[in-house]
């Protein structure tokens, strides 16, 4: 059940597009938003170090996410430098720590 919905995170997207305009101009929406993301983002590593998902499930969870962002949010700077950036990062981050864990196994 949490596998599937994992899969929603890309989807749920969808439903802050409308308040995107807002949040452009809000910074403190804008910084409500961008928690919450860091929470999916925290959840999603602790369910990939609990065996729930695993990297190559979170990897394409995040990538979704932030192209769905990125996607939707071309009109609003502040949503993309915000939001989209934090996937991004989080897909760096992922990346980095997914090579270092391969190297260590070895």
């Amino acid at each position: 059940m949490i596998k599937t919905q994992t899969v929603l995170i890309p989807l749920y997207i969808f439903s802050h597009e409308n308040s995107f305009p807002e949040y452009n101009s809000n910074e403190q929406k804008l910084e409500k938003r961008k928690a919450e993301y860091q929470v999916i983002l925290e959840r999603l590593d602790g369910l990939e170090q609990q065996g729930v998902i695993g990297a190559f499930d979170k990897q394409t969870i995040i990538d979704l996410s932030g192209d769905v962002i990125k996607e939707i949010a071309q009109k609003y700077e502040n949503v993309q430098k915000g939001v989209a950036d934090m996937m991004r990062g989080a897909l760096i981050e992922t990346e980095a720590t997914t090579l270092s864990s391969g190297r260590q196994q070895r």
